[in-house]
């Protein structure tokens, strides 16, 4: 099959497990509000952070390396699947190890037990994890689709059953530790067809990915302290219920990053990789990843933003009106994040992790040190999402200066083809703001029919260029 075909088909799978993903997600969550508090999302939400941030140090960074080197020997596989299980037995370790000083730091002694239990996640995805990226290397992601329904549906149940039988937080907590066995366990079932481990380890097989890995370690840690330390911070001065409220509305907005996101950049990291000496033809394939992007996800952000009270309200119920506070601020970050994404995986197929690395720790310090000085100055939760988005801003337009450098394309039309995009989101936002006594799920669809009909009638030419470009696998 020539990439084209397996672009598409990627997309149409990935697409499909996002969107099913999407929807039992909300689900979970709209129930999970009515009977979980703020203060025990906020608890999870510091557990995730460290689930994140141990994440990134669980492989080595090498699982990229896989998907980006394509002749990759047998042996060489046997020893980087021993090296992952025993980085997710020392993650393990070192969580275990520092559970209670984590705990104490925040003042909340039921963190202790939370990050005990969650710690076994990273032996328990150690066994899977190579398999994952083996699936995407070889463009099955039908499999991986099937796996993230299933992992997703059974989770659901667990979750919702839990939390209504007062489980309290440790609903999220057995949720989670299940959802990554499923997944571990479908992954490896799928994936042994590529290759079977056998008990071989050699460092001579695996040096040659250390230095890959370990640029890609440093830039996921880097990323992922930066991207959470607004979570850390929150938790620290404004205390578990704060962050809580701060976590769902983050999860209205975090969707289209987690969900959309992968509908492309999981497909198009490996075309990236087979194109990664054709640089013009590259630059081509990402100018339209992005476009896309920016079509369909510049009206969600937009109308969340205007609307943001009453869908609060339908899907967390009463109790959440500090959530609705922030979320038109979130939204605005929300947007440049999802066009930073697909970034990452380019410099990765470039072999420039270095690149990612070095701005993310830039990031991560001055992202760190301006938030430390906000939340001292003014500690009010309100004060994060504005000082993100001051900062977001300012990195995006640093980003495109250099993908002009290392990426040299035609990015005019694309910055032309954003701009028509907001404003015809807050247009048909503006228009529909003066109705009343609308449900907001029948303003959500008139919205979505009033943005694409406008669409239509000033640009069908381009309408028809998306259709075709998705139709051909983003074919430019």
């Amino acid at each position: 099959m020539s990439i084209l075909p397996q672009a598409i088909s990627g997309m149409k799978w990935t697409g499909l497990s996002s969107l099913i993903s999407i929807l039992i997600q909300m689900i979970q969550i709209a129930i999970l509000a009515r009977f979980l508090s703020p203060d025990d999302f906020g608890l999870m939400a510091l557990a995730f952070v460290l689930i994140g941030l141990a994440q990134a140090l669980s492989d080595g960074g090498i699982s990229n390396a896989i998907i980006q080197n394509q002749d990759m020997k047998t042996n060489e596989y046997h020893s980087l699947y021993w090296f992952n299980i025993g980085l997710g037995c020392l993650v393990c370790a070192l969580l275990n190890m520092f559970a209670m000083p984590i705990a104490m730091i925040f003042g909340r002694a039921e963190l202790q037990d939370i990050i005990h239990l969650i710690s076994v996640i990273f032996i328990i995805q150690s066994f899977g994890q190579q398999y994952r990226m083996v699936l995407q290397k070889h463009f099955e992601f039908n499999r991986l689709a099937m796996i993230t329904i299933i992992s997703k549906v059974i989770v659901f149940g667990v979750a919702v059953t839990l939390a209504m039988n007062n489980f309290g937080v440790y609903a999220l907590v057995y949720a989670a530790i299940i959802d990554a066995a499923i997944i571990s366990i479908l992954l490896l079932l799928s994936g042994l067809k590529y290759h079977k481990p056998v008990l071989y380890f050699s460092w001579k097989n695996i040096q040659k990915y250390l230095s890959f890995g370990a640029y890609q370690t440093g830039e996921r840690f880097i990323n992922l302290l930066a991207g959470q330390s607004d979570k850390i911070l929150i938790g620290y001065f404004l205390g578990a219920s704060a962050l809580g409220f701060y976590t769902l509305a983050w999860q209205l907005i975090i969707f289209p990053v987690q969900k959309i996101n992968p509908i492309l950049t999981q497909v198009m990291f490996p075309i990236y990789s087979k194109l990664q000496n054709q640089k013009d033809v590259m630059g081509q394939y990402f100018i339209k990843t992005i476009e896309i992007l920016s079509c369909l996800t510049i009206p969600f952000f937009v109308f969340v933003g205007i609307f943001a009270t009453p869908i609060v309200d339908l899907v967390y119920g009463d109790g959440w009106d500090p959530s609705a506070q922030i979320i038109p601020w979130l939204a605005a970050i929300g947007f440049i994040k999802v066009i930073l994404n697909p970034i990452g995986s380019l410099f990765v197929a470039l072999g420039r992790v270095d690149v990612t690395f070095k701005m993310n720790f830039i990031w991560a310090i001055v992202t760190g040190i301006t938030l430390l000085t906000t939340l001292i100055i003014i500690p009010d939760l309100i004060m994060v999402p504005k000082v993100l988005l001051v900062l977001s801003s300012l990195f995006f337009i640093l980003w495109f200066v250099i993908l002009h450098r290392y990426l040299p394309t035609q990015y005019k039309l694309y910055y032309t083809n954003s701009i028509l995009f907001f404003a015809l989101s807050l247009c048909a936002s503006i228009a529909l703001s003066f109705t009343v006594n609308i449900h907001i799920i029948l303003l959500t669809i008139l919205f979505a029919i009033l943005y694409f009909a406008m669409l239509v009638l000033l640009k069908i030419s381009l309408v028809i260029e998306y259709y075709n470009g998705l139709k051909s696998g983003l074919e430019p």
